[in-house]
């Protein structure tokens, strides 16, 4: 037996064992994609963006909005079943609000109209 045949071997069996399977790679796809859907939220606003730009909570469930930056900004609700507002947020100020109602809330800052933001309340 040649001394090449027994590591071909191995490196084949190891290739084997190794082969591609979708159901893992789509279940792993479908948990990233499915937010867990929680009581309580944190938007940051860092670097004139909301971080994340999409929060999720179930009805009932606050999402606090935390301004780091050194300008003023607002989390001002433009759609959705309720219109919310922050007001003016300075550096380091936090506001907390409450959704009640399922919905998507979109939000704008006042000031800054490219920044947007959404909030997803599912039952």
């Amino acid at each position: 037996m040649s001394p090449r045949l027994p590591l071909a071997l191995a490196t084949t069996l190891l290739l084997a064992g190794c082969g591609s399977s979708e159901k893992p790679a789509a279940a792993a796809t479908a948990t990233a994609a499915a937010p867990a859907t929680t009581r309580t939220a944190t938007v940051a606003i860092k670097s004139f963006k909301y971080q994340p730009a999409t929060a999720h909570v179930r009805a009932g469930g606050q999402v606090t909005f935390v301004n780091s930056d050194s300008a003023g900004h607002t989390a001002t609700f433009t759609a959705g079943p309720s219109k919310l507002d922050t007001d003016r947020l300075d550096r380091g100020d936090r506001a907390r609000l409450t959704f009640p109602k399922a919905g998507r809330y979109a939000y704008v800052c006042a000031f800054h109209a490219f920044m947007k933001g959404e909030v997803v309340v599912d039952d």
